[in-house]
């Protein structure tokens, strides 16, 4: 194993990987929580989480989140900001997860 894909933590070692994999899932439970709750919010005419907020998390990997969160909550599928924005961080990490699964770029 290379040595920069294992980080010690405390008296273990945790593969980098596994790391990565906790933060997708939990970045997209997150992300599609918000959506669900933003989308209570404004049925129920209350205090809405802001765009930017639900952008931020948006690029900052929960897109698959997102865009479950938009579908089955039917939530901000007329705001084309958040379709466009949503299929490029999608293409994005798609391509990061491809070179590294297919490993095209040495680190």
């Amino acid at each position: 194993m290379p040595p920069y894909a294992i980080i010690y933590f405390y008296k273990g070692v945790i593969n980098i990987v596994k790391i990565i994999y906790i933060y997708f899932i939990l970045a997209n439970l997150f992300t599609f929580l918000i959506f669900g709750i933003d989308k209570y919010k404004a049925i129920k005419n209350k205090y809405r989480i802001p765009e930017s907020f639900l952008l931020t998390f948006v690029v900052l990997s929960g897109f698959l989140g997102a865009a479950l969160g938009m579908i089955l909550f039917k939530h901000k599928l007329s705001k084309k900001k958040f379709i466009v924005i949503t299929i490029f961080s999608s293409l994005f990490y798609l391509l990061l997860i491809g070179i590294f699964i297919f490993n095209l770029i040495s680190f």
